[in-house]
């Protein structure tokens, strides 16, 4: 199993021994996702510590995008090529740190930052469906993962493309029905990949900080909501993961 979206630098527990936890949980790699550029560094530094089980991601999240224009700084970070991403980038309309337009125009300078050095995107998006679509729109030569998806069946259908695809966390365990659960039903498995976005989004029973050792837990609630095995389904998920960060 791979953790597609986790904030090592955040935890508390010594990092040595979530690895050793998520190794024994059967987790095979972990992308450490950033939220701006200090913590991209963080998770570069993590990240050279077990390189061939972590990787780090460079990005501003929306939450973060106020008064940021070190755009300098940061495509020279990309431009390495020691990160597998672009992310967390995005819109976030619930917290409103920002403006829209300020969210928006950080957005598309990043996305056009993946887009030029051929990363994929993990995006960040939460109760901004229309400007998202229309954005979407734009980039959709852009590789891309909606990570924590939260939103409709109906919404994940209308972007969808062969460079489109949806992670979800801990968040669905604690859910019997509605519409992020509809959303995974009607998602094709080839769409989707897990996370546990640590130390948030605990699954359901998880107390304290979450860890990547949980990741299997969602992994167990999609199993619930898919008419395939699970072993084929971690099969599939692995490779869909391993593909979208270019980790084959």
């Amino acid at each position: 199993m791979i953790d597609t979206h986790a904030h090592l630098f955040y935890l508390k527990n010594p990092l040595k021994d979530v690895i050793e936890k998520a190794k024994k949980a059967g987790v095979t790699h972990i992308i450490n996702v950033a939220i701006d550029i200090k913590s991209g560094k963080q998770a570069l530094k993590q990240a050279g510590q077990y390189p061939e089980f972590i990787s780090a991601t460079m990005g501003v999240h929306p939450c973060d995008v106020a008064g940021f224009s070190d755009f300098k700084t940061l495509k020279k970070e990309l431009s390495t090529g020691k990160y597998v991403a672009v992310g967390e980038i995005g819109l976030d309309y619930y917290h409103m740190a920002t403006s829209k337009e300020e969210q928006i125009a950080c957005f598309k300078k990043q996305l056009d930052l993946a887009r030029e050095f051929k990363l994929p995107a993990i995006i960040h998006s939460r109760e901004s469906d229309d400007d998202m679509k229309a954005i979407l729109r734009e980039y959709q030569d852009v590789k891309k993962v909606l990570h924590c998806f939260s939103s409709s069946a109906e919404f994940a259908l209308s972007v969808i493309n062969k460079n489109t695809y949806f992670s979800f966390t801990g968040m669905i365990t604690l859910a019997k029905r509605g519409k992020v659960i509809n959303a995974i039903k009607q998602l094709p498995i080839e769409h989707i990949m897990i996370e546990t976005d640590c130390p948030y989004m605990n699954p359901i029973g998880i107390k304290g900080d979450n860890e990547p050792a949980n990741v299997s837990l969602i992994l167990d609630k999609i199993a619930e909501l898919k008419p395939v095995e699970r072993i084929k389904l971690k099969q599939i998920l692995e490779i869909t993961s391993r593909k979208f960060f270019k980790l084959l």
